[in-house]
């Protein structure tokens, strides 16, 4: 069994965080990743130039989420 995490939620990080299928999301999770890369840049970096959190910019280079609209 999972350990609460601090939410309380005991689901495996890939159940609350699946895999997006759709090739938008695809082509997001690769371009951000390889243009971060290509411009020598940490994620930390990008959290910072974005000012959002390391989880946001992970989670989308992990083609887990989406941009919010």
């Amino acid at each position: 069994v999972n350990p609460p995490d601090k939410e309380g939620s005991n689901k495996p990080f890939g159940r609350r965080f699946p895999e997006r299928k759709s090739a938008a999301a695809r082509i997001l999770a690769t371009n951000l990743r390889r243009l971060r890369k290509t411009q020598g840049l940490s994620q930390k970096d990008v959290v910072d130039a974005l000012k959002t959190d390391q989880a946001a910019i992970s989670l989308i280079e992990t083609g887990r989420a989406t941009l919010p609209c």
